[in-house]
């Protein structure tokens, strides 16, 4: 028995770590962490969903050029042109080079949607959709900065992997010796289409953001001004509802209460029968009451973003993502059993499209197909 302020004997049987050893071990617990998350990012997902979207996004590319078809005309009977703070810099050109300009855009989008030259057309498109927003300040939209960050990303994306001219070129021209290949499912990387997914959830979520202030919330203002009696914003409204003393209010807390609720909702697996009717009436009613360009359009097509990616893919042959229990993102892959070890190498494989048997996931990632 030991007396107080006594040390104890050196019991030679409790193993001690040297210090060397627990940061070789740290190191590799954040190797293994890093190395799991780049195979969660770059495990393969069928091409279907982000196809259809680039296609539905080309649409409303056209569309857009059509609404930037007299820009110059203005810009010439302007007086005054007000180019971006920082951007002095940036030469306006004339009426026959914009004029040009704005056709080049126009065939860019038309080619995007087909999925011709896809990247080629998505850098042109991009390139002449940002100098043509970039020209006069008066031309300002919110919407047009989130359709340039758009078209950037996807000249970096592979959206033409499905549903376009450049798929059948490419199975055409394969040798026969390797047509048997053609038959394959058509796939990307998983974080070409989480991208997608996180460039158009930030106008929800920012919205929402933008909303958290004393007019909108308890003034219910500038939507008292905007929808009073005989205002064109309430035109097209069922029922006279536009004109009621109540309408502002819903407007304003019910926009509120959708922009801070349908990011999450989207993202989850089970909740899709709230989110998608939810979303689809808020951007229409968006159109209806304020024809805010084709920003409604766009974010009904992104919807097609938040569906399982195989959906629009009739291939049997197409084996299911093992998806999280309750988001919709894939399951985690698991790279070592131990959690850690250094034998990282000798992990299995557990990323991408697989047996329905889900071992080895954490979040049980079971065979379910995302719905």
């Amino acid at each position: 028995m030991l007396r107080r302020g006594a040390c104890p004997a050196d019991d030679s049987s409790v193993p001690l770590t040297p210090p060397e050893k627990t940061k070789e071990t740290r190191r590799q617990r954040w190797c293994t962490r890093c190395l799991e998350a780049h195979a969660w990012l770059v495990q393969p997902v069928h091409a279907s969903t982000l196809g259809m979207f680039r296609l539905l996004f080309g649409v409303v590319m056209v569309m857009q050029a059509g609404h930037f078809a007299d820009m110059y005309e203005e810009f010439v009977q302007a007086k005054l042109l007000l180019p971006y703070p920082g951007l002095y810099w940036l030469p306006p050109i004339g009426p026959a080079a914009g004029e040009a300009m704005l056709k080049l855009n126009m065939v860019s989008a038309y080619l995007v949607s087909l999925g011709v030259c896809t990247r080629a057309s998505t850098v042109v498109l991009c390139a002449t959709f940002c100098y043509l927003f970039l020209q006069c300040e008066s031309n300002h939209n919110n919407h047009y900065i989130l359709i340039c960050h758009a078209t950037f990303f996807g000249s970096l994306s592979d959206w033409g992997r499905w549903a376009s001219v450049d798929q059948l070129v490419s199975n055409w021209r394969r040798r026969p010796s390797s047509r048997a290949a053609v038959d394959e499912p058509a796939t990307l990387p998983y974080w070409h289409l989480l991208g997608f997914q996180i460039l158009f959830s930030i106008p929800y979520s920012y919205g929402a953001v933008a909303k958290v202030n004393e007019d909108w919330l308890l003034r219910a203002q500038p939507l008292k001004a905007w929808f009073r009696k005989g205002s064109v914003h309430a035109r097209y409204l069922p029922f006279g509802v536009g004109d009621t003393w109540w309408w502002p209010w819903f407007i304003a807390w019910g926009g509120f209460a959708f922009d801070a609720g349908i990011v999450p909702l989207l993202f989850s697996r089970h909740l899709r029968p709230l989110s998608f009717p939810a979303a689809i009436s808020f951007n229409c009613m968006n159109k209806l009451m304020f024809n805010i360009g084709v920003f409604p359009y766009a974010m009904l097509a992104t919807l097609l973003l938040f569906l399982p990616p195989d959906a629009l893919s009739a291939d049997p042959r197409q084996p299911p993502t093992r998806w999280h229990w309750w988001l919709f993102v894939p399951a985690w892959p698991q790279l070592a059993a131990g959690g850690g070890d250094s034998d990282a190498g000798a992990a299995t494989p557990l990323i991408g499209p697989g047996p329905k048997t889900g071992g080895g996931l954490r979040g049980g990632g079971g065979g379910g197909g995302g719905g």
